[in-house]
């Protein structure tokens, strides 16, 4: 539940701030949603599609329904209203090469 991205570049682990995306930018895309029901929230963003996000369903799961639930509980009350796989990077990559994201 950290907010970076950690990559290996030349032999080392480098972790960059993906956190805290541009507020206009937020908001711009907030008001361009029309009609489509949206929810302002933070993303949490895993390494997998499986185990990361607490789904059941893979062919590796050590835990239980009960210990997923406690886990989305968990990041619900942190602010977290998405999981996926793209989001940490591109919030770093973008606030290392400048645009506002």
């Amino acid at each position: 539940l950290q907010e970076e991205y950690k990559l290996p570049i030349l032999g080392e682990v480098v972790s960059r701030c993906s956190n805290g995306w541009h507020k206009e930018l937020v908001e711009s895309l907030y008001e361009a949603r029309g009609e489509l029901p949206v929810v302002k929230g933070k993303t949490m963003s895993c390494d997998c599609f499986y185990e990361g996000q607490g789904r059941l369903d893979g062919s590796i799961c050590e835990y239980t329904a009960e210990d997923k639930m406690r886990f989305l509980n968990k990041v619900y009350d942190l602010g977290v209203r998405n999981i996926e796989m793209e989001s940490c990077y591109l919030g770093a990559f973008g606030k290392r090469v400048g645009p506002p994201v």
